[in-house]
């Protein structure tokens, strides 16, 4: 956590109720999923010491916010971090000592699709290595397709937000689907700093 004056109300943070519980339970070492009061509080404390540094809880304009220098460093996902340095090409993407979540996204079909064959078309078309990284190219995001590397800008490649270095690895943490009282709690956190 940053807690220098220079930094007062001028960090941007996502508006994001999971990512910030997790951040600051990672941060203090208590379980994201905790249906411990006394932790959730611990988490709350973290986020209410931090709320004077924060100029703006937004998920929304991260880039834009950073490209006109409103803010000084911004919580964001990699793919924004990837995208901001078109314009900062001095910001750095920092994978905290204390870990972060990990993500994937993914093509599935609903049950009783009507067009179930036009979509595994699409899936399939999608998963061709030039057009995942086509996909990748343009929104910033790495992919889990071999071969698309081969058709991946330089820039993306070679950006440590996006193709994370393999020593940063153990920093990973799954995501994981809380209980209804672990998410309760969250959601208390979350309500108590935003009020």
């Amino acid at each position: 956590m940053i807690d220098t004056e220079e930094f007062q109300g001028k960090i941007g943070a996502l508006n994001d109720e999971v990512e910030m519980y997790n951040a600051a339970s990672y941060y203090i070492g208590v379980k994201k999923c905790t249906e411990d009061p006394a932790e959730a509080q611990k988490v709350l404390d973290v986020l209410l010491k931090q709320k004077p540094y924060i100029a703006v809880y937004s998920s929304e304009g991260t880039i834009d916010r950073m490209s006109a220098r409103e803010v000084q460093m911004h919580m964001q996902w990699n793919g924004a971090a990837h995208r901001t340095k078109e314009t900062i090409p001095e910001a750095v993407f920092v994978y905290p000592k204390e870990g972060l979540t990990y993500w994937s996204d993914h093509f599935v079909v609903p049950t009783g699709a009507p067009n179930l064959e036009n979509a595994k078309t699409f899936i399939n078309w999608m998963m061709q290595p030039e057009n995942a990284a086509a996909a990748s190219n343009y929104a910033g995001y790495m992919n889990g397709i071999r071969g698309a590397d081969a058709f991946m800008d330089e820039s993306l490649k070679n950006d440590p937000a996006v193709n994370m270095p393999e020593e940063y690895a153990d920093l990973l943490i799954p995501g994981q689907n809380c209980s209804a009282k672990a998410r309760d709690l969250r959601n208390r956190v979350w309500t108590k700093l935003k009020n």
